[in-house]
């Protein structure tokens, strides 16, 4: 949107709402390191590992569908990250909406892939939550995403079908995303001409 002479991407807040006489009104959130009460917000210095956001999310459903609904949400979350190497999707990055005694995993926010950018620096290559023990996003492969499983309780096929499902879905997300944005300085061009084909090979 333009702002006289600013131009700015505006995102609508997923903790905000509306009611029907106009007012907005904040949504309780915590992100999950407040969730956890846990300072640390990346796993390798002490933040949350996997295993322990989808207990949490276990934990504090009010009931059995909550509790599957939020860890299916989790899931597709970090498996989304993981086949777009998205570099800082921490702890920080996750959130819950509790409304009552209802908790509710919030919508993902705060992604971004790190294909278009990567240099091929280790770093570049870390994620923030590793998968099986692994957080070099090149070096996960599917026995990785079984121990990743394993400690979530979750179905072993269900998890690799989700992956599989995602990295053939990625490259034509990604593609209609950009088709969407108009491209009046050529910035899009150059992140489509970096980002697809890693995508691609991802």
């Amino acid at each position: 949107m333009d702002f006289r002479s600013e131009r700015a991407i505006v995102i609508e807040r997923f903790d905000r709402a509306r009611d029907d006489a106009g007012h907005v009104h904040r949504l309780h959130q915590e992100d999950l390191c407040q969730a956890l009460r846990i300072r640390e917000k990346y796993e390798d210095t002490g933040g949350p590992s996997a295993a322990r956001i989808v207990a949490l999310l276990r934990d504090s459903a009010a009931t059995a569908a909550d509790a599957r609904r939020n860890t299916e949400a989790f899931l597709d979350g970090l498996v989304f990250t993981t086949v777009t190497a998205s570099p800082d999707a921490h702890a920080r990055n996750y959130a819950v909406l509790l409304d009552g005694d209802r908790v509710h995993l919030a919508p993902l926010y705060d992604v971004a892939t790190g294909l278009a950018y990567s240099i091929g620096t280790r770093a570049s290559r870390r994620l923030s939550m590793s998968i099986g023990g692994v957080f070099d996003w090149e070096a996960i492969d599917a026995e990785a995403w079984r121990r990743c499983a394993a400690e979530l309780g979750v179905d072993e096929s269900a998890v690799l079908d989700r992956v599989h499902r995602m990295t053939a879905d990625a490259p034509a997300a990604f593609t209609a995303a950009l088709d969407d944005v108009e491209d009046w300085d050529g910035s899009v061009t150059d992140v489509r001409t970096r980002l697809l084909p890693a995508l691609e090979n991802r």
